[in-house]
């Protein structure tokens, strides 16, 4: 499994991009979870002080803006999402359409394909034309 996201800044350009592969075998919503906590730990590493996080997962964007107690994995994921966020200027967490998430999944389907870790400037060559699709509907 992958996980990977991609940092636009505020005309839709892509920043950087990562695709990782995860060693456990996650389910839907603890991979996108995975994949929130990953990309504000690297956007953190980065500088990033304001951050729109979109996800196509009501189930995560719901757990993380209504705070709810939860003791589940995800749950103690969500945890760490929140407080992580705590450390930004601004994080705005928003669900979008899955339609308006293709980027994120087609870099994580090339993260599952790839042998190693990967972090860039520029998107995967493969991917462009659906970067590009993303963007036209930002």
């Amino acid at each position: 499994m992958g996980v990977a996201g991609l940092l636009r800044d505020y005309t839709g350009q892509v920043q950087w991009c990562f695709a990782e592969q995860c060693p456990l075998d996650l389910d839907v919503e603890m991979a996108e979870a995975t994949t929130v906590f990953r990309g504000l730990q690297i956007a953190k590493e980065q500088g990033v002080e304001d951050v729109l996080v979109e996800s196509d997962s009501q189930i995560l964007i719901s757990a993380i803006t209504k705070s709810r107690p939860d003791l589940s994995y995800f749950g103690r994921l969500v945890r760490r999402i929140v407080e992580l966020s705590k450390s930004f200027d601004c994080v705005t967490f928003t669900w979008i359409r899955r339609t308006g998430n293709m980027a994120a999944h087609g870099l994580a389907s090339f993260a599952f394909s790839c042998s190693n870790d990967f972090f860039d400037v520029s998107v995967p060559e493969t991917l462009v034309p659906v970067v590009l699709a993303d963007l036209l509907a930002f």
